[in-house]
């Protein structure tokens, strides 16, 4: 019981003599609450910015896969169908990877608060799986949709580069986390 501190008082009364409570003045609690925004602000243009930079990854290195016009509409065979599968397995890889490079830098990066960090880089998670995905649609070809009917028989027209496993937007998040547990483990043992 050595490392147990006896309870404080009731709240609303004053602590019995001799006893001192630590106090936060308006400068330490100003300089906390900067410190904090300027976290957020880090987060979030990091965030953004490396959002942009893995759908252009995801971009490039993803084959989309193509319609092909016939009389009735549009079909898609075999090879193509593995096609549609890529896009959302180069998402789940690039977002992976972006993620676990997130949460490894931003959190190892300023030790001083790990459980604000975390929770900063979970939502900048979340951000960046957003962008990536909206980036990735603008960069891509238009809807199929739109294009197939103007095509002529035996066109074929791109497929939007959009994710269709719904599952794979956690990727990002849950490369941040592991990133995060990381950086957090790896400073502790040190």
């Amino acid at each position: 019981m050595s490392g147990l501190t006896p309870p404080g008082p009731p709240i609303g009364q004053p602590p019995p003599a001799g006893i001192e409570l630590p106090s936060v003045s308006e400068d330490d609690l100003g300089e906390r609450v900067r410190d904090s925004v300027n976290d957020a602000l880090i987060v979030l243009a990091w965030s953004v910015s490396l959002a942009l930079v893995a759908a252009s990854v995801w971009w490039r290195v993803t084959p989309l896969a193509e319609y092909t016009r016939t009389a009735e509409n549009g079909s898609m065979g075999e090879q193509q169908l593995a096609r549609q599968v890529n896009a959302d397995g180069w998402f789940f890889v690039v977002a992976l990877v972006a993620g676990l490079v997130t949460g490894f830098v931003l959190v190892f990066w300023r030790r001083r608060d790990p459980l604000a960090r975390v929770i900063l880089v979970t939502l900048g998670a979340i951000l960046s799986t957003w962008v990536m995905v909206e980036i990735g649609l603008v960069l891509g070809p238009p809807d199929p949709a739109d294009v197939l009917p103007k095509a002529s028989v035996g066109e074929t027209v791109p497929l939007q580069l959009k994710v269709q496993a719904t599952g794979v937007y956690a990727s990002w998040g849950v490369g941040a986390l592991l990133g995060a547990l990381a950086a957090i483990w790896g400073t502790e043992r040190r």
